[in-house]
């Protein structure tokens, strides 16, 4: 298993802790399209099979994450939403990496 790292709005990694994922990227507060471009250069540097748990306040990215995974083959693991408008991505790196945009 990768080192945990946790991904702030600006990019910054920092420890997480977060038993069962290798990665979390907290894109809280950013607006689209800055959540799926963040996910995306994060999954850039995991290896195939790794997670990524991402975090959003954008209403729009339930639909943005759908997208990017149907368009690059990323597995949506597991997503929720919070009852204060927080939500959660559980993403699987695919074997190749996302196609450039």
């Amino acid at each position: 298993m990768a080192a945990m790292i946790n991904v702030d709005p600006d990019g910054e990694s920092v420890d997480a802790g977060v038993p069962g994922h290798e990665v979390v990227l907290d894109a809280r507060g950013l607006a689209c399209p800055m959540p799926i471009l963040k996910t995306r250069t994060a999954l850039l540097s995991m290896v195939p099979g790794e997670r990524l748990w991402v975090r959003a306040t954008d209403p729009h990215s339930v639909i943005d994450f759908l997208a990017y995974c149907e368009k690059t083959g990323t597995e949506m693991v597991e997503r929720w939403e919070e009852p204060e408008g927080v939500y959660h991505f559980v993403l699987s790196k695919p074997d190749e990496a996302p196609p450039a945009e």
